[in-house]
C-alpha cells in the first residue's frame, strides 16, 4: 500500500476535533488557574491595556503568516508549488495539531500527513519539516547568545545552569548513548528481520527523498535558506513577544531582551514535557523561569 495512502488526512475532520479539544483544554485551564489564584489575583488580569492586549492578539498570528510564507518557498524551490492559501491553511491545522501533541513532536506528523495528501512525497515533506526546525535552531544559534550578551539583566536561571555544568553534561552523555545504542539495535534488527525486508524496501523511496532535498538545498537553496532562518527570526519574535505584549498590558516593566532569552529557556524546558502542548510542564516551567 502507497505511504501517501495511509497518511491520508481528512482535513475537516481533523480541525474540528483538534478545536474540540483546544477548546477543552483552554476551558481546563482558566479554571485551574480561577481555583489557584487568589481572588484578587485574579481580577488583576481583566484589568490591562487594550492596545497592550490588541498587540498580543496581533503578534499571536505573525507566526502562521511567517512559517506558512517559509513552506512556500521551500515547495516552489522542490517543484511542489501550492497557493499560499493552501499552505496556510496546512500551517493552521498542522499548528492546531501541535496544541494538542508533546512539545518535542510538535506540528511535524500532521504537516507531513496533509502535504503528502496534495502531493508531495513522504520522504520531502518529512525532509521539510526537518529543515525548518534546522532554520529556528540557527536563528537561536545567533540571536540568544546576543541577548544574553547584550541585556542588561543578569539571569539567575543561566548561573543555576553554569553551577550544574557536570550534571548536566553527564546526562546529554548518557542520553546521546542511549539514542545510538537505540539506532544501532533498530538497523541492526531491521536488517536481520526478513519481515521487516518488505517494509525496508517500501521505506527505501522515503529515504532517498529525504536525503535529495538535502543535497540540493545544499547546492542551489543556500539563499533560500538564509532568508527562511530571517523569517524563521521574525516568526519566533512575535511568538514570544506575545508574553512580553500581555505582561505589558497589564502594567508590568518589562525588559524586552530578557522575556525573549527567557522564554526560549521556557521553550527548551517545555521540549522535554511529553503532556499534550506541554500543558502543566509548560506553566512550571515558566513560574520557575520568570
Amino acid at each position: 500500500m502507497p505511504v501517501r495512502k495511509i497518511l491520508k488526512f481528512d482535513r475537516a475532520t481533523i480541525v474540528r476535533r483538534l478545536m474540540i479539544l483546544i477548546v477543552i483544554g483552554v476551558v481546563l485551564n482558566v479554571v485551574i488557574t480561577f481555583f489557584t489564584t487568589d481572588t484578587g489575583r485574579f481580577m488583576e488580569l481583566v484589568r490591562f491595556s487594550p492596545p497592550c492586549f490588541l498587540l498580543a492578539v496581533g503578534l499571536s498570528v505573525v507566526p502562521w503568516f511567517t512559517h506558512a510564507l517559509r513552506l512556500y518557498n521551500w515547495l516552489g524551490f522542490i517543484g511542489h508549488a501550492l497557493p499560499y492559501r493552501s499552505v496556510l491553511r496546512i500551517i493552521i491545522a498542522s499548528e492546531l495539531g501541535a496544541a494538542i501533541s508533546p512539545t518535542a513532536l510538535g506540528n511535524g506528523p500532521v504537516k507531513v500527513g496533509l502535504l503528502s495528501e496534495r502531493g508531495v512525497p513522504v520522504g520531502k515533506s518529512v525532509s521539510l519539516t526537518l529543515l525548518h526546525s534546522i532554520e529556528d535552531y540557527g536563528f537561536f544559534a545567533l540571536a540568544v547568545p546576543l541577548g544574553i550578551s547584550y541585556s542588561a539583566a543578569r539571569f539567575d536561571i543561566f548561573d543555576r545552569i553554569a553551577d550544574r555544568t557536570m550534571d548536566i553534561t553527564f546526562w546529554v552523555v548518557v542520553l546521546a548513548l542511549g539514542v545510538i545504542a537505540s539506532i544501532a539495535i533498530t538497523r541492526r534488527f531491521i536488517t536481520n528481520s526478513s519481515r521487516m525486508k518488505g517494509v525496508k524496501s517500501k521505506l527505501g523511496k522515503v529515504w532517498k527523498d529525504f536525503k535529495g532535498i538535502y543535497v540540493f538545498v545544499g547546492k542551489k537553496g543556500k539563499g533560500r535558506f538564509c532568508v527562511n532562518v530571517l523569517l524563521a527570526g521574525l516568526q519566533w519574535t512575535a511568538k514570544f513577544s506575545v508574553i512580553t505584549a500581555l505582561t505589558a498590558s497589564l502594567g508590568f516593566d518589562i525588559n524586552v531582551i530578557q522575556f525573549f532569552v527567557l522564554q526560549w529557556v521556557v521553550f527548551i524546558m517545555s521540549t522535554f514535557i511529553p503532556t499534550p502542548g506541554a500543558i502543566g510542564g509548560a506553566e512550571t516551567s515558566f513560574l520557575i523561569v520568570f
